[in-house]
């Protein structure tokens, strides 16, 4: 722990950041430097040897470690409490449509909404060449450092330790995760309804977009050879198109019925 302190004098916004961070997982480590290889990117390791040289160096290598390691293990102790989730309270759902589920949750995306909720980009520890091309604020860094704290916590406390937290810190996302899902899905069996009564599957354009950047609302319309089969609003073309896809699959279903 002595080295990891004395490496992250570099960092003293960074470490500060950490003690937050903490509070906000609801988790205090035993062991910090296992928090700390959590939230150090390659960059500012390689940037820190060049420092060193001799046995220092040997030294330095042998204490600091940068986070592509423990995320290996977060990432399996994640995708096994989601899958368990999942499967304890879906009993309806087929192993097909779990499976899309938990991708979604477990997606690139997803963990860094998850690490931005908990703050985490404000603790990376990253080299200046990284910092400076905008490392803090990607998505793909923020999830690789969130599987790693999930790694940490496994380390630190144990299998269920590391379940019970990211059980408690997924738990909002659970509902939106399963709602996109099935949200998602109406697109799939629509394709399916119009494939088997039409032999053909629809198309989705975008009619309408207004509003600032910051507030877009776009209109889609869910068309079958040019016909309007439904319009869809949302804040983004991938909602309308799903809202435009509900709207197809209940007005086809009715019909049909």
């Amino acid at each position: 722990l002595e080295q990891w302190l004395e490496f992250l004098k570099a960092y003293p916004k960074e470490l500060d950041g950490t003690k937050h961070l903490q509070k906000r997982l609801g988790y205090f480590f035993k062991d910090k430097a296992l928090l700390f290889e959590a939230l150090t990117h390659r960059s500012a390791v390689a940037e820190a040897t060049r420092r060193y040289s001799g046995r220092d160096y040997i030294e330095f290598c042998k204490a600091i470690r940068w986070n592509e390691r423990i995320e290996f293990l977060g990432d399996s102790i994640l995708g096994l409490t989601i899958s368990s989730i999942l499967y304890s309270q879906n009993a309806d759902l087929t192993e097909g449509q779990l499976s899309k589920i938990r991708a979604g949750l477990v997606s690139e995306s997803t963990l860094a909404r998850v690490a931005e909720k908990l703050g985490v980009a404000e603790c990376l520890i990253l080299g200046k060449g990284e910092e400076a091309s905008g490392g803090r604020s990607r998505d793909a860094m923020l999830a690789d450092s969130m599987e790693a704290i999930f790694g940490a916590i496994y380390l630190d406390g144990g299998t269920d330790v590391a379940k019970i937290q990211i059980t408690r810190i997924y738990e909002p996302f659970f509902e939106s995760g399963l709602n996109t899902f099935l949200m998602s899905d109406h697109k799939t069996r629509l394709q399916e309804l119009t494939q088997k009564q039409f032999q053909i599957t629809p198309e989705y354009i975008v009619v309408d977009e207004v509003g600032p950047d910051h507030l877009k609302q776009f209109t889609v319309e869910c068309r079958l050879e040019g016909k309007v089969l439904g319009i869809g609003t949302g804040k983004s073309k991938k909602k309308s198109s799903i809202a435009a896809a509900i709207n197809a699959f209940e007005k086809l279903s009715s019909s049909k019925g």
